[in-house]
């Protein structure tokens, strides 16, 4: 499970030509409320968790979280960070978020399908927003993925392979 993660890792950074390194780590009990997920029949358990940051003019101001429960249930919450204005407002609810600060809002909407809006009314800002999607796999062997199961456990031996 280590190499698919340092593999996912691997290609988040060369997508991005960055990396997270220069975010804080997440508490056990942040981690607890990201994670969900389903079981597939065959027994493959599949996790899923969406984390959205927004930054203006450098500073982290939001950060969105949103994880799929093995009940199918959708979970939703989010923080204003240390880099927001103090007028900023925050909303949640069951399929939204909406920040609001002065000259700007973000908007995100979660339901059948996952956007992002962003309203800017002023001048020389710099916004940036950022989402990562994690998928976890669990309870898998090779023979449980048929064909695509020995084609990752390759990949992520070549991957290892390469960073040592």
């Amino acid at each position: 499970m280590a190499s698919l993660l340092a593999l996912g890792a691997a290609v988040l950074v060369a997508i991005t030509g960055a990396s997270h390194a220069e975010e804080r780590p997440l508490t056990d009990s942040e981690l607890a409320q990201m994670r969900g997920g389903f079981v597939l029949p065959n027994g493959i358990e599949i996790g899923l968790a969406l984390q959205t940051s927004a930054m203006a003019d450098h500073q982290l101001i939001l950060t969105s979280n949103v994880t799929v429960a093995q009940s199918g249930d959708v979970a939703i919450s989010a923080r204003k960070e240390a880099g927001a204005p103090n007028e900023a407002t925050l909303q949640i609810d069951q399929q939204t978020v909406r920040y609001a600060a002065p000259g700007f809002a973000i908007t995100q909407r979660i339901g059948d399908s996952i956007g992002t809006v962003v309203e800017n009314s002023s001048d020389n800002r710099t916004l940036f927003i950022s989402s990562l999607l994690t998928v976890t796999l669990g309870n898998v062997d090779p023979g449980s993925m048929g064909g695509a199961g020995a084609a990752i456990g390759r990949l992520t031996n070549d991957v290892a392979a390469v960073r040592q």
